[in-house]
């Protein structure tokens, strides 16, 4: 992408960034980097796994650089942070990966809202070209999918349940044969286990007042990242309008559950393109906006997150 660009195009822009701002931009990639560990550690008290917010913190900071790693960017995380889990409290694995699963689950209401209401606010206030047309419906048609998709499987869980069980016991018990020092479960282990999984995740769904909290936080996160990205341009001395993040951001990180790692680039590709579509930037200022956005969204999370879980494994040991 920067060879497409032009690298010295890139590196001009970046050069004329004004360092105070760009600390504005990593302090509040830092913060969103808290606030999500926050919904998480709410999340876990709706599962009676009682341990300390700074440790949802640092579990949440793991999760996030293993996401930029491992296959499927958002989901790939999720059991390593189940391990995590298992590192710092004594919850067991099952119940932690559901805690993580819900936690990944809620980000995505405010995220398909914001997309939504960033689209509709450009639209109103701008003309929409066709190829960004196209991106809104895929949007709303995404959303609307997962929306009756995961409203089916509510309603429905104890079929699912049963097909799971069905489906995924054979597998299990071929895998666990070719890993050293892992015991092959049995088929009535496998369904007590994911018997627990579903529990965990029907408590986090009814429990409304912890509910209500890890969404808002959820959405606080995704506003850091956004105003982080906001913040940029201003460093860049490009000024865009403060709602088009607001769209962009959840697109971008809907790109991310391909089958690639998180940290390929396929994210930040996206930013470039719907960053260009949506401002009068040039495209070396847009690069360059988004490489100091990836100061939070990828090297804290590799840094911090990866330290975090150097710490968490060595505490486990």
């Amino acid at each position: 992408m920067f060879w497409f660009i032009g690298v010295q195009d890139i590196l001009d822009a970046l050069s004329r960034a004004d360092l105070s701002l760009v600390g504005v931009v990593a302090a509040l990639m830092l913060g969103w980097i808290v606030v999500q560990g926050l919904a998480l550690w709410v999340v876990w008290q709706s599962l009676d796994i009682r341990v300390s917010s700074w440790a949802a913190v640092l579990v949440f900071a793991g999760a996030a650089f293993a996401n930029n790693i491992t296959p499927f960017g958002q989901a790939g995380g999720e059991p390593v942070a189940a391990l995590l889990t298992t590192d710092v409290s004594d919850a067991d694995y099952e119940t932690a990966l559901a805690a993580i699963a819900g936690a990944d689950a809620l980000n995505f209401v405010p995220s398909t809202s914001l997309a939504l209401v960033g689209s509709a606010t450009y639209a109103v206030l701008s003309a929409v070209s066709p190829r960004l047309r196209s991106v809104v419906g895929v949007v709303a048609v995404f959303g609307v999918t997962i929306s009756v998709l995961a409203l089916a499987i509510w309603y429905k869980r104890s079929a699912v349940k049963a097909t799971v069980v069905r489906l995924a016991t054979p597998p299990l018990r071929a895998g666990a044969k070719f890993l050293p020092r892992i015991p092959v479960p049995s088929p009535e282990r496998i369904e007590q286990g994911f018997q627990q999984f579903f529990a965990s995740i029907e408590r986090i769904a009814t429990d409304r007042r912890n509910l209500a909290a890890a969404l808002a936080l959820s959405t606080l996160g995704l506003a850091l990242q956004a105003t982080a990205m906001w913040m940029t341009f201003q460093a860049l001395g490009s000024a865009i309008p403060f709602y088009v993040p607001f769209f962009v951001i959840p697109v971008g990180t809907m790109a991310a559950v391909g089958p690639t790692p998180g940290g390929l680039g396929s994210i930040e590709s996206v930013h470039v393109l719907l960053l260009t579509s949506m401002t009068g930037a040039a495209l070396p200022t847009v690069a360059a906006a988004v490489v100091i956005h990836s100061i939070g969204g990828f090297w804290l999370t590799m840094t911090v997150g990866g330290g975090s879980m150097a710490v968490l494994r060595a505490s486990a040991r």
